[in-house]
C-alpha cells in the first residue's frame, strides 16, 4: 500500500476545553491533546499538528521497498542491499 502526505485532524475535546489532534501512523489511528482551548487558537493547534505529523510525512516520502529476507525469495526478487532505499535497488531473476 502507498503511504500518503497527511495533515491530521484537529477538534475539541469531548467537554470543549481541548484542542485534541488526530492522525494515522503504522496504520493506525493516533491522537494527542495539544492544549486548552482558552490558551490557543485552532490555527495554533494546527500549527503544533503539523510539527507532529512532519516526521510521519518526511518517512512517507521515500518510496519503500518490500521487506528483504523469506518475503523477498517469495516474490522472486532478490534486495542488494540490508535495506532498499529505492526501486531500482531491485533485481528480477
Amino acid at each position: 500500500m502507498r503511504q500518503r502526505f497527511q495533515n491530521g485532524c484537529v477538534r475539541k475535546s469531548k467537554d470543549g476545553r481541548y484542542w485534541v489532534g488526530q492522525w494515522r501512523e503504522d496504520g493506525r489511528l493516533r491522537s494527542r491533546v495539544l492544549g486548552r482551548v482558552s490558551n490557543m487558537t485552532k490555527s495554533k493547534a494546527r500549527e503544533k499538528l503539523a510539527a507532529i505529523v512532519k516526521p510521519i510525512n518526511e518517512r512517507a516520502a521515500y518510496v519503500v521497498g518490500p521487506p528483504c529476507g523469506a518475503q523477498i525469495r517469495n516474490h522472486n526478487i532478490r534486495c542488494q542491499d540490508a535495506v532498499c532505499p529505492r526501486t531500482s535497488d531491485f533485481k528480477i531473476h
